[in-house]
């Protein structure tokens, strides 16, 4: 599922990829966890499933740059 490897120029560091399998495998549970997800936030308030999609957007942002 996860291959690593030492870095070349710093064995310190382990490099971690994921194989093709465990690119399919995690392909393979997206609809379970869409579901799961809707079940869990079913209760909640449009208004406030914006609010929260929007201050995932931010944290994200700030994630990349």
């Amino acid at each position: 599922m996860v291959t690593r490897a030492r870095d070349a120029t710093d064995r310190r560091v382990v490099r971690a990829k994921i194989t093709e399998a465990g690119l399919r495998l995690l392909d393979s549970l997206d609809d379970s966890i869409d579901q799961t997800v809707q079940q869990i936030l079913a209760h909640v308030p449009k208004q406030r499933l914006r609010t929260l999609s929007k201050l995932l957007e931010a944290a994200r942002a700030g994630l990349s740059g």
